[in-house]
């Protein structure tokens, strides 16, 4: 499996950058998942419990599903719960508009004990060889507390980073 920034011009966003996470021929079940590192090279952010929360981000699978999760965490960084958006599937749209993707997102409330949160973008592989995943514009921010439509996405400090894949 492999990740990076802007595959090739086809995609990558004519006005951005476009993330891609890739797997092998024969990868079905494999999950690949990315998440965001901070500037200071942290993998979390800080939180509280009863804390809203809301992550989002404009997918384009192709040959997989794809969705954003939150996930909380303890002080010792180990997982308490996660919440996941709904699923994306074979998309396969041209990667170099943003027309060809589409943004999904969840809300969540931190669990007690939370003291961390992070924002997850994952891929399931579904066996129809050499699966990607391209996706821009990833969001992780406190929500307001009756919110219910997605922030406006803007810029931020933090990077996707590879956490883990097979």
């Amino acid at each position: 499996a492999g990740y990076g920034i802007d595959l090739s011009a086809s995609y990558a966003l004519s006005n951005g950058h476009t993330y891609w996470l890739g797997g092998a021929n024969g990868d079905n079940g494999a999950v690949y998942i990315v998440y965001a590192n901070r500037a200071d090279g942290r993998i979390y952010y800080p939180a509280t419990p009863n804390q809203r929360w809301e992550a989002s981000a404009w997918l384009n699978p192709h040959r997989c599903s794809a969705r954003v999760v939150i996930a909380f965490m303890d002080g010792n960084g180990n997982a308490l719960t996660t919440v996941a958006s709904s699923n994306v599937v074979n998309n396969d749209s041209n990667g170099s508009d943003l027309t060809g993707y589409k943004r999904v997102g969840c809300f969540a409330l931190a669990p007690g004990g939370t003291v961390f949160v992070r924002i997850q973008i994952e891929a399931y592989a579904n066996g129809q060889g050499s699966p990607y995943l391209f996706f821009t514009q990833p969001h992780l921010g406190v929500a307001l507390p009756n919110q219910a439509e997605l922030s406006p996405w803007s810029p931020g400090g933090g990077q996707m980073a590879k956490l883990n894949s097979g």
